[in-house]
């Protein structure tokens, strides 16, 4: 707590400070008679000393116990066309940033090694359990394809492998895992050796990369082998579907079975979307916005487990906003974790 007050309270005189360096700036600029030549310097430059000391109290920050938030990110352009598809303009308070591509061109790897040395901010990427079935499906309509089991094993063994490759400071594996109660024996002996297969080399690569954060999304319950989840720093609810704090709710109490650890919980919530065909997106029935209200319910719920935070998807769409870039998140990230007046 204190280290967040005193984040807090920095932070303010910060911003205070670099208000006065940019106005003063601004009216000398107004008194010359020549056009006028925009420029806008960095922070850093404005004042080097101060942002120094913001930078290392926002790791401070990160290293003590608050609610963390999770973004996943979309960068797949490699090639950006505006500020929204820069890594390095992800809110400052954010936790960890979820990449959807892995291979990462040098750019983005100057931009996520520069958010991990000045601001502590991690970058992990998704291995999608689902995804891999379903390239294997199409791979095997369109010809020969070997056994899936060893091509489990390969696909996720060469991925955990691209986390030393481009520097990752950790991975999320999304697994969903399935109810076996109303499955064939073959069907369930099936979903055993799937699970088998990916927790193992999970595990491995936990044990060999302790320093890095590894986190599960999925439906914890469904977890056959419930044992390996303690492996995991975070368990990621996959509650992006909620349309009301009920549903999120009912998803708690349908994670919280014997053998599943109760302390490490992640909510999930939409960003809303920029996109004209995805008008509902982001919201909850009633009109609020997924990202706040999901908030609150992390604030406010019990039922004998640990919400330790929350991940927001599609972040990148936030850029836009008139008034602040990231405004949403932002504000979501301030609502977790208020600030000390």
């Amino acid at each position: 707590m204190k280290t967040m007050k005193k984040y807090t309270n920095f932070t303010s005189i910060f911003l205070a400070s670099l208000f006065v360096l940019t106005t003063t700036a601004s009216c000398e600029k107004w008194t010359e008679n020549e056009a006028l030549k925009i420029e806008q310097p960095s922070i850093e430059e404005q004042n080097p000393e101060l942002y120094a000391k913001y930078l290392e109290d926002l790791r401070a920050y990160k290293n003590s116990d608050h609610k963390i938030v999770i973004g996943f990110f979309d960068n797949t352009s490699k090639t950006p066309s505006n500020q929204s598809q820069s890594i390095a303009n992800v809110p400052d308070s954010l936790d960890i940033l979820v990449l959807n591509s892995v291979d990462l061109n040098d750019r983005e790897l100057e931009e996520a090694k520069s958010i991990r040395d000045n601001k502590g901010t991690k970058t992990v990427f998704e291995i999608d359990f689902d995804k891999i079935k379903n390239d294997y499906d199409l791979r095997a309509a369109s010809g020969a394809v070997p056994d899936f089991k060893a091509y489990i094993a390969d696909t996720i063994s060469y991925a955990l492998s691209l986390s030393t490759k481009y520097a990752y400071d950790g991975v999320l594996v999304s697994y969903l895992g399935k109810n076996t109660t109303f499955l064939t024996e073959e069907e369930k002996q099936s979903a055993i050796d799937n699970e088998t297969i990916v927790m193992n080399l999970v595990k491995q690569w936990g044990a060999a990369n302790t320093s890095k954060v590894l986190m599960l999304k999925g439906y914890p319950q469904y977890i056959i082998d419930k044992t390996v989840l303690k492996d995991f720093s975070y368990i990621i609810l996959n509650t992006s579907g909620a349309l009301s704090k009920s549903v999120l709710t009912f998803e708690l109490l349908s994670a919280l079975v014997a053998d599943v650890p109760s302390d490490r919980f992640i909510a999930v919530a939409n960003s809303t979307s920029i996109r004209a065909d995805e008008p509902t997106i982001g919201y909850f029935s009633d009109g609020t916005r997924s990202t706040q209200s999901t908030a609150e319910w992390v604030l406010a719920a019990n039922n004998g487990a640990t919400i330790k935070g929350l991940a927001i998807t599609n972040i990148q769409y936030d850029y836009f906003n008139i008034l602040k870039v990231y405004k949403a998140t932002r504000e979501t990230i301030d609502l977790l974790n208020p600030s000390i007046k």
